[in-house]
């Protein structure tokens, strides 16, 4: 910092004698040192936001012939600090703060007039006009569209994905009228010479829209629709972007002519991960803004009833799109729909291997949908489908969830799945445990927080069953991320009703498991993205959450709280990231004193630590 502010005030006294020279060498200096290259990262993109505001500072002092290359310069910065959010930010900041002086406004406009002549300089100016947009009030959107044109949809080599993400607030600020004249025939005339390099600006300006392109939509469907049989799958997975973009904010006739394009490609589709693609299309399309409700929902009625017949030869991947389609777009249908009622009746006859995804999905219908009970047409086969399911833990999981769901807590119904769901070790032997994707584990969790806030006899202490407690205890510390996030969210929703009581007896379960080895040898068996499973250790980072999550209680009696976390937190692993953890919360209660001058509170922990374990 104190280098960067000995340079400024050095230009600055350069500048008092010969400001033109100054910003001459200072521009050239930079243009050599800030080459337009791809593959720029965050960190070198913050590099630029000294340079850029030396250059603003030397604007209004400097001859109009050196102007030009004053403006290239900040150009080439611009063009880097797209690549961080953070210098991005923060020099759209100083554009504003320089804006502010319109005397000087006029003169960076000048300026990108001038270098925008030069067609070789169209990127590093569509950068900086980007920025200027959001600032400045006088900027010339015809000449922004130009360079965004040449920079973006119709030079020989693709732009660089973070170019084309920096002109999303401009493009959104363009009118329907400048869209059908001038960028419209340029993103046809595009998509027609090079589709491979415009696709992804074409379509970042549908997704910038703040208008219905319905009339528009048969021309761009067919210019992204050749895309869709593209080998590449980053070309095809846009091109469904771009189609789907368009249907965001069209009418219901346009969304169904989109829905329907979309199946009949997937009906055409040659492979697992193409008929994927397209699936995630359409469910993408359910969040359709302008069409009418009724008019979604005959063609969520539609989409629901075709992709929820079983399929024997589909794959695994295939089945669990068509369910998510169909899981998103029943967020629309009533809660008597004959379309909701055949995806009930239909999931307990899809083949064995996938069936597990059915129930899954329905599972998370009734919870969209704030179902109170199972269609009656399907409720007879799905409860009968409980015991036959206890031989695929998969299928148990999430079939036990939605039979649960749709129970009053301390009904005979609600008492039997609760009951058989408290002894389901299946789950935990090696085939299920292999098999397990991040949605089932999320599906796990779901079930563990209903069976432990709905326990029959829950006001009976100690009446945590051992079993749910221990899978929990495993979820906490899976190695997905978001299967980790969504354990820690259960937790903490269960501390909120059950209070410290539940903290202090997870933190036991937390530490008999981890020292017993249960929990590092279990992981080592589930699917994981670790290069060698074999060796998977839970780090103590996720031990310091966990002890962070368990110590979250309030009220005037944690001593107990303090006692059960002390050996957790006493952890090898997690002493080596964050030994004081436990410490700092102890002092931050203000009943801490009293604990240490407690002779009960003492004793109590020196006995909970001499008859630890081996």
């Amino acid at each position: 910092m104190l280098l960067f502010q000995a340079v400024e005030n050095l230009l600055n006294a350069l500048a008092k004698h010969e400001s033109g020279a100054t910003a001459r060498s200072l521009a050239q200096s930079v243009q050599t040192l800030f080459p337009m290259v791809p593959n720029i990262s965050d960190s070198i993109g913050c590099v630029a936001i000294p340079p850029a505001k030396w250059l603003l500072h030397l604007i209004p002092r400097v001859p109009d012939a050196v102007l030009p290359e004053i403006i290239s310069a900040l150009g080439n910065l611009s063009f880097y600090c797209c690549a961080s959010p953070k210098a991005s930010k923060i020099l759209k900041r100083k554009l504003m703060l320089a804006c502010r002086n319109k005397e000087l406004a006029k003169r960076i406009c000048y300026g990108i007039n001038e270098v925008s002549k030069d067609a070789s300089s169209a990127k590093k100016i569509t950068c900086l006009m980007s920025m200027l947009s959001v600032v400045c009030d006088g900027l010339d959107h015809a000449l922004f569209l130009d360079v965004f044109s040449k920079s973006v949809l119709l030079p020989k080599v693709r732009a660089e994905q973070f170019v084309i993400d920096s002109c999303k607030e401009a493009l959104g600020q363009i009118s329907e009228s400048t869209f059908s004249d001038t960028l419209l025939p340029n993103m046809k005339k595009s998509l027609l010479r090079s589709p491979e390099v415009a696709i992804f600006g074409v379509v970042k300006i549908l997704e910038s829209a703040t208008f219905p392109l319905d009339k528009y939509s048969n021309d761009l469907i067919k210019g992204l629709g050749a895309l869709l049989g593209s080998s590449s799958d980053e070309l095809r997975d846009a091109a469904i972007d771009g189609i789907v973009a368009i249907a965001n904010l069209a009418e219901a006739p346009v969304v169904e002519k989109i829905v329907n394009y979309l199946l009949e490609q997937l009906s055409a589709a040659k492979t697992s991960e193409q008929r994927v693609a397209f699936l995630d299309g359409v469910a993408k399309c359910a969040k359709a803004k302008n069409a009418n409700p009724d008019a979604l929902e005959k063609i969520a009625a539609n989409i629901v009833s075709k992709l929820t017949v079983p399929d024997k030869e589909a794959h695994e991947n295939v089945v669990a799109a068509q369910w998510k389609a169909s899981t998103i777009w029943a967020r629309r249908l009533n809660n008597n729909s004959p379309a909701l009622v055949s995806a009930f009746k239909n999931a307990p006859q899809l083949p064995i291997p996938v069936r597990h995804i059915g129930y899954r999905s329905l599972a998370n219908i009734f919870t969209s949908r704030d179902m109170k009970s199972l269609p009656a047409e399907a409720e007879k086969q799905l409860w009968q489908e409980l015991d036959n399911s206890a031989k695929e833990p998969l299928q148990f999981i999430s079939l036990a969830s939605l039979l649960l769901k749709s129970c009053e807590s301390g009904t005979p119904n609600h008492t039997k799945v609760w009951s058989k769901v408290t002894k389901y070790d299946s789950i935990l032997k090696d085939k299920p445990l292999g098999s397990i994707c991040a949605d089932d584990a999320i599906a796990w969790i779901d079930l563990l927080e209903k069976s432990i806030l709905e326990r029959p006899f829950s006001d009976t202490p100690g009446s945590y069953p051992p079993f749910l407690l221990k899978t929990l205890t495993l979820l906490m510390f899976w190695p997905d991320w978001q299967v980790r996030r969504r354990a820690s969210l259960a937790v903490e929703r269960i501390l909120v009703i059950e209070e410290s009581y539940f903290a202090e007896t997870l933190a036991d379960v937390i530490f008999l498991e981890t020292i017993s080895g249960f929990i590092d040898q279990t992981l080592r068996k589930v699917r994981s993205s670790h290069p060698d499973p074999s060796t998977f250790t839970v780090p103590g980072e996720w031990y310091v959450q966990a002890v962070r999550l368990l110590l979250t209680p309030k009220g005037p009696e944690l001593e107990k709280l303090a006692i059960h976390t002390l050996l957790l937190a006493s952890l090898p692993r997690l002493v080596e990231v964050d030994g004081s953890v436990w410490l700092r919360w102890v002092h931050s209660q203000a009943d801490s004193s009293r604990w240490k001058e407690s002779d009960v509170f003492r004793k109590t922990a020196i006995d909970r630590v001499l008859q630890c374990p081996d």
